[in-house]
């Protein structure tokens, strides 16, 4: 009885591993990543995605290696459940189901062993968010190197990135390389899922665009940033819109049934390129294309010039609205037209192939600190659009000046001026009020020093 024990616990000890649900690693070191990644880790165990290709590495222990792995908790072998590879004779196996293994990408050197192998998308814990417990186990003829507990989960992808506008700016007729946008400085792409993903851009309005960091592999729980700059080409004044779209592509994924898709895998960057001259902003509706000055500064009662620009094709129609401002003229069609006005100046223009026509309006800035503007709605078909300048008007100067035609007198002059009369005036009377006092008491003292006789009789009598 004693004898049969033994031998019972040594049996047991011996096929344990076989059914083991959780004894960590023992053996030698070994790898095990999703190509073009690295190893990834659930609670300190490496990761072995479902239906996802897997790099095994490990030692060369002999001409004959096994590779085991089953579900923990598994009570029927099938492809759910068990798997098993080997190595015989210079040569790569799946000894059960034949086909999950890439024998083009399995490899030996002196030392190393690479199997790249994978499980069935539908194996335990492929279709759970909180994966399983699988056990690996490597044997070289039949001893057991590596005993080792592996988390399988569901594969995931999950791409992000971040979408801001990039605004260029180049001057028309210009042909240049890798120039940078002068709004947008970098964008950002995500990847919080399992899986490596290559990324791409492309956009359908064929404009040439250089993305730094594209074509590369962005590995799980990682972010690359990407600058963004132009290659323009020696196009005429317009607005061009484009739309980047980025691309994500799962690799190394066997099959896409049990694939927790989290995003799509793709977003849109846009790109906003104005070809206009320095200083100038567009109106842009197809046909017909109008350049203008965005701001201006001016003296008060200054009179200014203003510039703008139009071409197309087509007829089109542009109305200059003046705000605190009066129109003194208007050039165009080789022609001034000079007629003061404070409301709207409509003109009709046959515009033939892209040719640009220079157009010229004179304002005089007749009001002080005020923005005044200058507004242009420019229409064609069934299209429309409005922009404007703004001019900053600076204030009037003093000048005492008087006049009767609306100039005004210099107040603070003015009262200064007659406070300084009446002060002098003042002066004066107080002046005669002395001395017409100093000079009574002059007379009477002669007369009490020289009165005659009379006078000192009676002062005799005294």
């Amino acid at each position: 009885m004693k004898k049969f024990l033994i031998a019972s616990v040594i049996m047991f000890l011996l096929f344990m591993p076989q059914f083991s649900s959780g004894l960590g690693h023992r053996g030698e070191a070994y790898l095990l990543f999703i190509p073009d990644a690295n190893e990834q880790y659930h609670n300190g165990m490496k990761v072995f995605v479902a239906g996802v290709e897997q790099n095994l590495t490990v030692p060369r222990y002999s001409e004959n290696v096994t590779v085991v792995m089953y579900y923990a908790n598994f009570t029927e072998k099938n492809y759910k459940s068990y798997y098993k590879w080997s190595y015989r004779n210079g040569m790569f196996y799946d000894d059960l189901y034949g086909k999950y293994i890439n024998l083009s990408s399995c490899a030996a050197s002196k030392d190393k062993l690479s199997f790249h192998i994978w499980i069935s998308s539908d194996a335990e814990g492929s279709n759970k968010s909180g994966g399983e417990i699988w056990v690996l186990l490597v044997l070289s003829g039949s001893d057991r190197k590596i005993e080792d507990n592996v988390y399988v989960e569901i594969a995931t992808v999950d791409f992000a990135a971040s979408t801001p506008v990039f605004h260029f700016s180049i001057s028309p007729s210009t042909e240049g390389t890798n120039i940078k946008p002068e709004e947008g400085d970098y964008f950002r792409t995500i990847n919080h899922g399992n899986l490596p993903l290559r990324i791409f851009a492309y956009n359908s309005e064929m404009i040439s665009l250089n993305i730094s960091n594209m074509s590369r592999v962005l590995l799980p729980d990682s972010q690359e940033y990407h600058r963004i700059y132009l290659n323009s080409l020696p196009w005429s004044p317009q607005i061009i819109e484009v739309k980047e779209h980025i691309r994500a592509v799962p690799l190394h994924l066997m099959s896409t049934k049990n694939v927790y898709f989290k995003t799509a895998l793709s977003a849109v960057v846009k790109v906003i390129i104005k070809v206009v001259r320095p200083g100038f902003d567009i109106i842009d509706i197809g046909n017909a294309k109008l350049q203008y000055e965005p701001s201006k500064v001016a003296k008060f009662d200054e009179v200014l010039p203003l510039t703008l620009y139009l071409s197309g094709n087509g007829t089109a129609y542009l109305n200059i609205t003046p705000k605190d401002l009066l129109i003194k003229g208007v050039y165009y069609d080789g022609v001034w037209h000079n007629s003061t006005r404070s409301s709207t100046v409509s003109i009709k223009f046959k515009l033939r192939g892209g040719d640009e026509k220079e157009i010229r309006v004179v304002v005089r800035c007749y009001k002080e600190k005020v923005n005044a503007v200058l507004k242009y709605t420019l229409s064609s078909g069934n299209k429309s659009s409005s922009a404007r300048t703004t001019i900053s008007v600076g204030k009037a100067p003093i000048v005492p000046t008087i006049g009767n035609e609306g100039e005004g007198i210099n107040e603070v002059g003015v009262a200064i001026s007659a406070a300084f009369l009446i002060v002098m005036a003042v002066f004066v009377i107080y002046n005669r009020l002395k001395i017409s006092e100093r000079e009574g008491r002059e007379k009477d003292k002669n007369k009490k020093k020289y009165g005659g006789a009379k006078g000192r009789k009676k002062r005799n009598r005294k």
